[in-house]
């Protein structure tokens, strides 16, 4: 074998290593590239799900909030429809006539007082009209009273004050509308679904 065939043959078998090297690498690099791919396959599918998720969830959310703003105004506008019907029938109430006036204030009085010297307040536009007329409708019924006074704590009704309790009734037509709108509030809210 001449010096010539010997730096052919080296020269064969460098290309032939060669090419099996890079045919290594190719193969290596062909796989690696494939594991990347599917990496980013991956992280884009579980990126892009997150992502709908978020819009999802921010969807759901103004659609949730736009809710309970509708039924807030809702809401709203059946407590107002409520005060109003109360409004209304407080000032109904406030405007009888005398006559039914001092009836219900003797009915109250009868029906609250304890009848032990208590003192009986009005309200003080009430007073110089009532007093006298009350005095003698509640002597006549054989009530009990330390004395009639005037009050500018309220409009209508009465306040009752036993002064050695210290207790006070108030039958006021305000405290009385306002007793029986809490009540009836839950009752009318519920016929409205409002609660």
């Amino acid at each position: 074998m001449g010096f010539s065939e010997i730096i052919e043959k080296l020269i064969s078998d460098y290309e032939f290593q060669k090419k099996q090297i890079e045919k290594e690498w190719d193969d290596k690099i062909s796989e690696r590239k494939k594991e990347i791919e599917k990496q980013i396959d991956s992280l884009y599918e579980t990126r892009s799900k997150e992502i709908e998720r978020q819009i999802e969830e921010e969807q759901h959310s103004k659609f949730l909030n736009a809710k309970l703003y509708q039924k807030n105004l809702v809401l709203k506008k059946k407590r107002q429809l409520i005060d109003d019907v109360f409004e209304k029938a407080y000032q109904q109430i406030c405007q009888m006539d005398d006559q039914k006036y001092l009836s219900v204030l003797i009915d109250l009085i009868e029906r609250y007082s304890d009848k032990n010297d208590e003192v009986i307040f009005l309200s003080s536009l009430d007073y110089p009209k009532y007093k006298d007329i009350l005095s003698k409708k509640l002597d006549e019924k054989k009530i009990i009273y330390k004395n009639i006074s005037s009050s500018d704590k309220f409009e209508k009704g009465v306040i009752l004050y036993n002064e050695k309790k210290k207790v006070e009734t108030n039958l006021s037509f305000e405290s009385i509308m306002k007793r029986k709108k809490e009540k009836l509030e839950n009752h009318i809210g519920k016929i409205l679904h409002v609660i």
